[in-house]
């Protein structure tokens, strides 16, 4: 059974039980011409985030030993290189589903978020943004960016 975290007023992610990982990810593995996938980092500043080309999925999994999600897109030619996200140590993965389209929200043990995309008729070319409910600072660059205010108000 999935539970589900309500994240605001425009989105719920259904969260995924980690005994469900593997199964969940290997029914989104593509047989032939997998659906075209974005990936964001929500830990990064948001003047790092740069538009994200969509590519084709070539594989994503779950290894339980290793404790990784792996994730390949693009590869088919020159202009879409194949690129390998690896999360290390995920500790939620939740899915966010929506006409033509779904996001995996994955949270890792440094409490950076990475947000997968997919969408099946998107064109290879498109950029597209990361949900509006997400955050774009990590809760760490948070505190840090508290700090840095409070000490300058001190000072």
């Amino acid at each position: 059974m999935l539970g589900t975290i309500v994240v605001g007023v425009e989105a719920t992610v259904k969260q995924l039980p980690a005994a469900r990982w593997t199964e969940y990810l290997v029914s989104l593995a593509p047989n032939h011409e997998g659906p075209m996938a974005s990936v964001f980092v929500a830990g990064m500043r948001p003047g790092d985030q740069r538009p994200v080309r969509a590519r084709r999925l070539r594989a994503i999994s779950f290894d339980p030993h290793e404790d990784e999600l792996k994730l390949s897109v693009g590869g088919r030619d020159w202009s879409a290189p194949e690129l390998r996200y690896v999360i290390a140590a995920p500790r939620r993965i939740g899915v966010q589903q929506s006409s033509g389209s779904r996001a995996l929200v994955v949270d890792d043990a440094s409490g950076v978020r990475t947000i997968i995309m997919l969408a099946s008729k998107m064109q290879s070319g498109a950029t597209s943004a990361p949900p509006a409910h997400t955050s774009q600072r990590s809760r760490a660059g948070n505190r840090a960016r508290y700090r840095r205010r409070r000490a300058a108000c001190v000072s």
